[in-house]
């Protein structure tokens, strides 16, 4: 049916393993950009920055980095399919994911 609409059988998985990346990637952005908002002091006249701003952003671009890095790790001993973007053993010829051809 997917082929019938102009996509390959590889079409499908490619998209989704985008779609995933799209989601993580705006997870960090809110992560990173909910320390800066909670950095600032809008009680003041003017507002400003708090007296721990500087810590309160660092945090955020760690946790948010961290949960980058963890996303993008394989597992040891194991490759990543390049048409469907999952993990597979590194001996595999076909992947058991979506069946494409190894080399």
């Amino acid at each position: 049916m997917q082929e019938a609409r102009g996509m390959s059988a590889t079409a499908a998985p490619l998209q989704r393993v985008e779609q995933r990346r799209a989601i993580i990637l705006t997870i960090v952005f809110f992560i990173f950009g909910l320390s800066v908002i909670l950095s600032f002091d809008f009680g003041e006249t003017p507002p400003g920055f708090r007296p721990d701003a500087g810590t309160t952003i660092v945090f955020g671009g760690l946790v948010a980095g961290i949960i980058y890095a963890a996303t993008r790790q394989t597992p040891r001993g194991q490759r990543m399919c390049p048409a469907c973007g999952r993990a597979i053993p590194m001996d595999s010829l076909l992947c058991p994911h979506c069946g494409l051809r190894l080399p």
